[in-house]
């Protein structure tokens, strides 16, 4: 499931074309709307964007998911952007920063996180995408007027899985209560900053996992067991299910 960004760049968005002799620039960001999740559900209130400058030559590489970035060196973060109060687009922003700090032969991509959990939004990346269409870019030197930015394509290039931290422990089932139609899970073995998931199957030789009710999305803040280093979840079965796993369904950062 090894995925990257990188084939993005060729409709990431281009750096503004300022040389570095200006001494101030100001940027401003937003998008038109509606942006959309992966699933194609329209993006919710106080969700997260970031605009990431890229280094000359060099490759967007993706976020993790404590939405640090993978690749720190070549990739920084230059604002975080809120979704709009009503959602489905990001709502203006802007910063002001020297020439110098974002040279203009880079390259500039507008991210957009989805950080759902079963509080709304605020929770750990689970996927990424970038923004191309109706994304409102634009640089001005302090004294001169907006050069806007001319972007084509999609509304969202493509998704992949966020990444957690190579030395993310794997996890595994502490204890499995079931109960009528539902079980209740306990996992051990977690980090802070990896999403977890719960899958089951009826039978282990057609290695046909699906993710039942309740499965989705578990993480330490909203899912953490009081006074302990453990998940609890529960999930809804059909009475089939005799098999159940835990997974990270993101990719390890290399």
């Amino acid at each position: 499931m090894k995925q990257t960004l990188s084939i993005l760049l060729g409709v990431a968005l281009a750096a503004t074309a300022f040389g570095d002799s200006l001494k101030q620039l100001t940027m401003t960001v937003s998008t038109d709307g509606p942006d959309l999740y992966a699933d194609g559900s329209q993006v919710l209130p106080g969700e997260t964007y970031l605009l990431v400058y890229i280094n000359k030559d060099k490759t967007f590489d993706g976020v993790l998911a404590d939405k640090s970035l993978v690749n720190a060196q070549d990739n920084r973060i230059a604002l975080e952007c809120p979704a709009d109060p009503a959602g489905g687009r990001c709502g203006f922003q802007a910063i002001m920063y020297e020439a110098a700090q974002y040279g203009a032969d880079g390259s500039w991509a507008l991210v957009l996180l989805d950080t759902r959990n079963a509080k709304g939004v605020g929770g750990l990346v689970v996927n990424q995408s970038v923004v191309t269409k109706g994304v409102n870019l634009s640089t001005v030197e302090n004294t001169m007027g907006p050069e806007a930015m001319d972007v084509s394509g999609s509304v969202l290039t493509a998704s992949v899985v966020s990444k957690v931290a190579k030395d993310t422990p794997t996890p595994v089932i502490a204890s499995l209560d079931p109960k009528g139609d539902e079980a209740t899970i306990r996992i051990k073995d977690i980090s802070a900053g990896a999403p977890y998931q719960v899958e089951s199957t009826a039978d282990l030789a057609s290695n046909s996992w699906t993710v039942p009710e309740g499965g989705q999305r578990l993480q330490v803040e909203s899912h953490g067991v009081a006074g302990g280093s453990e998940l609890e979840a529960t999930v809804q079965t059909d009475g089939s299910a005799k098999f159940f796993r835990v997974v990270i369904p993101a990719d390890k950062a290399n």
